[in-house]
């Protein structure tokens, strides 16, 4: 992809027409999407710090609408304060670029989790997903939402001719393709799709650590809550251990 100044000031002129690109960057560490933070001087000579996302044929290839989803999810996500950051404008036009393009407040933070932090975090984390998942899908207008239920169903029914026994797929499909579909104990709600310490931004401060916002929501679906649990349970424990995994799964539970 070819990102410049001129094309990064173009999508620029259609979100704040009038203001100066005084500088830019591409952020490390996106895997689903390319992500750019701008900063910006506004007419009024204030400077603001915002993010570009750019997604790729992956996303795009799963949901074309993907841009436009994240912007409607996180207009109504803002709305039930829960900590994600605002969604400031959405380009679908693709001139200045060949997808569409999200922008979104920049939000201060770090990812990081010391050890010496877990037993601070993990409960805020247990009870960020648990607010996320009692959001109310009908009540909050997410019915544009994809079902994972009908996703995973796809999925499943799709075998690809060639399989990536690196991870044994061919063992996991013929288990899957046995059991589905999977009973469904819990009334479908919203799910992040991607709930880990990854996605977890913290303040920066050395103690008394708070999260200040979710991210990356591209992910987002309507389906059981277990999923999300079971990502996040699967992460933790290849992160911190067997233990921090235990700690987790209890606090959500209360």
């Amino acid at each position: 992809m070819d990102i410049t100044t001129a094309s990064l000031y173009h999508l620029l002129q259609q979100f704040a027409p009038g203001a100066e690109l005084a500088h830019w960057r591409t952020l490390a560490g996106g895997f689903s999407a390319e992500m750019i933070a701008l900063d910006v001087r506004l007419p009024t000579g204030e400077t603001r710090k915002v993010i570009a996302r750019l997604h790729g044929d992956r996303d795009l290839g799963i949901n074309p609408d993907v841009a436009l989803d994240q912007y409607r999810l996180l207009q109504s996500l803002t709305k039930t304060r829960l900590p994600v950051p605002r969604p400031l404008h959405l380009d679908q036009t693709s001139e200045t670029f060949d997808q569409p393009i999200l922008i979104l407040e920049y939000v201060e933070g770090s990812t990081d989790i010391a050890p010496a932090d877990l037993a601070s975090c993990l409960p805020q984390m247990a009870e960020m997903l648990a607010r996320i998942q009692n959001v109310d899908p009908l009540t909050n207008d997410l019915k544009f939402l994809a079902s994972e239920e009908e996703r995973n169903t796809a999925r499943i029914a799709q075998r690809p001719e060639v399989l990536d026994e690196t991870l044994q797929e061919g063992r996991i499909r013929d288990a899957l393709e046995k059991a589905w579909p999977l009973p469904v104990r819990n009334t479908a709600t919203l799910l992040h799709g991607d709930f880990w310490s990854g996605n977890v931004l913290w303040d920066k401060s050395e103690r008394d650590r708070e999260i200040v916002a979710v991210i990356d929501w591209e992910n987002a679906v309507i389906g059981d809550p277990v999923e999300d649990v079971a990502n996040a349970r699967m992460e933790i424990f290849w992160d911190f251990g067997a233990e921090a995994m235990a700690v987790f799964t209890q606090e959500y539970r209360s």
